[in-house]
C-alpha cells in the first residue's frame, strides 16, 4: 500500500507545481478584468465617439453600440487573449444588444454550423459563393430552402468528390481561392476520406474570380480556404480590394485557422480594424475544440445595397 500512496503524493505536487508554474499564462488567458478595458463614459476620446457615431451615422447606432462593446472589451487584451477571449466576449456582448441576433437561420454541416440572415425584401437575384466545398454542402442545401432564389457557385481545388456533390446545387470551378493567381502550395482535401495533404494547387486571385462570374454583390460567402483566409482578410477592411474592385459582400462565415503567432498578429490587427471602421459587425463566434480554429460569422451593415436587402428599419435606426 506504501507505493500507491508514494505515487498519489508525488503526482499531487507535480500538480501543484504545474499549476503554480502556469497560473500567470492561464490567468493571463482566461482571467480578464473586463472593467480596465472599458472608457469612462466621461472620457474625451468616448465622446468623440459617441457625437460622431450617433449624429453621422443614426441609423447604424444598434449595431454601432453592439460592435463598441466587442471593442471596448479587446481594447486592453494581448494578440493571445484576443484570439482566445473573442468567442465569450462576442457572446456577452450578443446578449445585451438590443439586435435581435435570433433572426439567424443556423445552416447546419456534417460538423459545424454556418448562419444566413434571411432577406427582408423579395429579391429576384441572389449569390452564395462556397470557397472551399469539403465534401460537404448541407449548410448550402438548407440555406436553398430558406432562400430558394440563391444560385451556388463552390469552388475546391479537388474536384474529385466535389464537383459532382456540388453541381447538385450549383456551378463548381477547381481552383483554390486566395490574393493571387497562380500555383500556390495549400493544404487540400481528399476526394475520397476527408483527409489533408499539402500539394501544389491552381489559385484564382478573389476579385478575378469575381469578375470572372460577373458579379458585383455576393450574398453570402463560404470561406473556409484552409489558411488562405489570411491573405483576404484586408480584402473586407475599407480601401481593399473589394472596394477597390466595387464588389460587395454582405455575409460572411469564415472559418480562421489556428494561427502562427504572426497569423495572430495580423488576426488582431484585423479585428481592431475592422470594429474600428463600422461596417461589419461579428455574430456567432465559436472555437472549434480539437483544433483551436474559430469560425466567425460577418454582417455587412454599411452598405445600402446589404442594408435594402437583409435590414428592416424601426425608428429611424437599422434592424435585424
Amino acid at each position: 500500500m506504501k507505493y500507491p500512496r508514494r505515487c498519489a503524493f508525488v503526482l499531487f505536487w507535480i500538480a501543484v507545481l504545474t499549476i503554480f508554474t502556469y497560473y500567470s499564462e492561464i490567468k493571463e488567458l482566461f482571467v480578464v478584468d473586463v472593467d480596465a478595458c472599458l472608457p469612462d463614459s466621461t472620457s474625451p476620446d468616448f465622446l468623440i465617439w459617441n457625437k460622431k457615431s450617433y449624429e453621422h451615422s443614426f441609423k447604424w447606432r444598434h449595431f454601432i453600440t453592439y460592435g463598441r462593446c466587442i471593442e471596448r472589451r479587446i481594447s486592453c487584451l494581448s494578440t493571445h487573449q484576443t484570439w482566445n477571449r473573442l468567442p465569450y466576449i462576442v457572446e456577452e456582448c450578443e446578449k445585451t444588444s438590443e439586435l435581435a441576433t435570433d433572426e439567424f437561420s443556423p445552416l447546419r454541416n456534417s460538423d459545424e454550423t454556418k448562419y444566413h440572415l434571411k432577406a427582408k425584401s423579395i429579391i429576384n437575384q441572389c449569390l452564395v459563393l462556397s470557397v472551399g466545398v469539403g465534401l460537404d454542402i448541407k449548410a448550402e442545401q438548407e440555406l436553398q430552402q430558406v432562400q430558394p432564389e440563391c444560385r451556388f457557385v463552390g469552388s475546391d481545388p479537388t474536384p474529385l468528390g466535389n464537383r459532382e456533390l456540388y453541381e447538385k446545387i450549383g456551378t463548381f470551378y477547381p481552383y483554390a481561392i486566395g490574393d493571387q493567381n497562380g500555383k500556390v502550395e495549400s493544404l487540400v482535401i481528399n476526394g475520397f476520406d476527408k483527409g489533408y495533404s499539402a500539394k501544389t494547387v491552381v489559385a484564382q486571385e478573389l476579385v478575378t474570380f469575381l469578375n470572372h462570374l460577373n458579379a458585383s454583390l455576393v450574398d453570402n460567402m463560404f470561406l473556409d480556404a484552409e489558411y488562405a483566409e489570411y491573405g483576404l482578410l484586408p480584402y473586407f477592411l475599407k480601401g481593399g480590394e473589394l472596394d477597390k474592385a466595387n464588389k460587395v459582400i454582405c455575409q460572411i462565415n469564415i472559418e480562421i485557422h489556428y494561427p502562427s503567432p504572426q497569423q495572430e498578429e495580423d488576426f488582431a490587427w484585423f479585428l481592431r480594424q475592422l470594429l474600428a471602421e463600422k461596417r461589419y459587425a461579428l455574430f456567432h463566434v465559436s472555437k472549434v475544440f480539437f483544433n483551436g480554429h474559430l469560425r466567425v460569422v460577418l454582417l455587412n451593415y454599411g452598405s445600402d445595397k446589404c442594408a435594402d436587402r437583409y435590414f428592416a428599419m424601426a425608428s429611424g435606426a437599422l434592424v435585424m
